[in-house]
């Protein structure tokens, strides 16, 4: 019978490169930190994780992004602040101006050359207001419309995502309108004191007075009252809350006391809007400003598009969320125009509300302009406040959530790692020990044999 030596050499060798292998594998998890150094590790698990390190990328740029978002609209904020207080130096002096009985032309003449240089600081400030190079003041940075809704009349936007806007108005606004009807004559002789929105004024009615002759007074007043009558209704000239209609005294058909309108409600882009008049105005992370709709346009839905203009903020980690932010002129030939008398321009010399031609309509156009500065750094306020700080803070969020769950993918566990690595280079040396073994008993054999 013959005798053979079993040479476990090979398959030793095998069994310790693949624990070598192995030590090696968690000895570069621990001095790395990453329980994925490379594809093999874990292939689906790279793919996860690779996705997510760019969506963190992303995350964190659009919180940077947001913050100097929030640098450009405090230096725009700031050069509006200072135009505001421009405009309220402007308004002292046209006050000033029209107390024509007590200053003589050469006084008049000095105040309007102090507007002047106050106009020419306004034009000033509107063509140097900038961030990096770009201007943002001088009406370059409106955002552009198409597509809008005959029955929308102006769309004042200051910030807004591109794409559809939808105003849905659930209730239009109505004027004050007094109780009753003018009857076809007076019954008896009155003194009628009428009061709307713009003031008061006092009507003298005869019995037998037919209905058009009272409503052709009433009508030659409304300048002064903001109160119109037509078909024996008895009405405000403009809609909303702020108007009224106060009579006082014994107008045949028509009840005593006083009316108020009523304004706009509905929603734009879903999100609650605040209604004034004809005009509702919303501050969210979609649209904020203020839009007008025509008078008697009625309920319904109605739109508009967001074609581009304006600065656009990429304020995520992923395309379409972005966001348009629009700045108005603050130009002189610009502010003060929704007075519908003129222009801060009209207010220099010469111009049709200088102080020597006619301060009250210059106290009128500032009242506007001021209204309007006012209007467009309250919204950038609540842009700032509604989308991108409330953007910041979600990022911080997602940041945090996110890297979390890819350092659970990627990341070494330590306590695990340190025991695989210890119980593998455990077994490296004992499949050492075991191959010495090996090869010392056949040695011992051979030897044997040969004695």
């Amino acid at each position: 019978m013959g005798l053979t030596v079993s040479n476990q050499n090979f398959s030793i060798t095998s069994l310790l490169n693949k624990q070598t292998d192995a030590t090696h594998k968690f000895s570069q998890q621990l001095t790395s930190g990453l329980k994925i150094n490379q594809a093999k590790d874990k292939p689906a698990g790279l793919v996860v994780s690779e996705m997510l390190r760019a969506q963190i990328s992303g995350l964190t740029q659009g919180v940077e992004n947001s913050e100097r978002a929030i640098s450009v609209v405090n230096v725009a904020e700031g050069g509006l602040s200072n135009i505001s207080s421009q405009l309220t130096d402007a308004r002292a002096l046209a006050v000033e101006a029209a107390n024509s009985g007590a200053m003589d032309s050469s006084q008049v003449s000095a105040l309007q050359g102090q507007l002047n240089s106050i106009l020419g600081g306004i034009d000033f400030q509107a063509n140097n207001t900038s961030f990096a190079g770009q201007n943002l003041l001088d009406g370059s940075r409106a955002i552009q419309t198409d597509n809008v809704d005959a029955n929308i009349e102006n769309m004042d936007i200051t910030s807004a995502i591109d794409g559809t806007v939808n105003i849905d108005v659930t209730a239009e606004a109505t004027a004050a309108q007094a109780d009753g009807t003018l009857a076809d004559n007076q019954a008896t002789d009155e003194t009628i004191v009428i009061q709307g929105a713009l003031g008061t004024a006092e009507l003298q009615v005869s019995a037998g007075q037919s209905q058009a002759d009272i409503e052709a007074a009433i009508n030659a007043l409304s300048d002064q009252t903001g109160v119109q009558s037509s078909s024996g209704v008895i009405s405000s000239v403009e809609v909303g809350s702020e108007a009224s209609v106060s009579i006082t005294g014994n107008l045949t058909g028509i009840t005593e006391g006083e009316t108020i309108g009523t304004d706009i409600e509905g929603t734009i882009n879903g999100a609650s809007a605040q209604g004034s008049g004809n005009s509702l105005t919303s501050a969210s992370s979609s649209f904020t400003g203020t839009i007008t709709m025509a008078q008697g346009s009625g309920t319904g839905d109605f739109s508009a598009e967001v074609t581009g203009g304006g600065m656009q903020f990429q304020l995520g980690a992923n395309s379409g969320e972005s966001v348009r932010v629009g700045l108005n002129s603050a130009h002189t030939s610009s502010l003060g125009s929704s007075s519908g008398v003129g222009s801060m321009r009209d207010l220099l010399s010469g111009g049709s509300a200088s102080l020597s031609q006619n301060p009250s309509a210059a106290i009128d156009i500032i009242d506007a302009a001021i209204a309007e500065v006012s209007s467009q750094r309250a919204d950038l306020g609540a842009f700032t406040s509604n989308t991108l700080e409330s953007n910041i803070s979600s990022l911080s969020t997602d940041i945090v959530n996110t890297t979390d769950s890819e350092s659970r993918i990627r990341d070494t566990d330590f306590a695990k790692s340190i025991m695989d690595y210890l119980q593998s280079q455990l077994q490296e040396k004992s499949t050492i020990s075991m191959g010495v073994q090996a090869n010392t008993n056949a040695k011992n054999i051979l030897s044997l044999l040969g004695s």
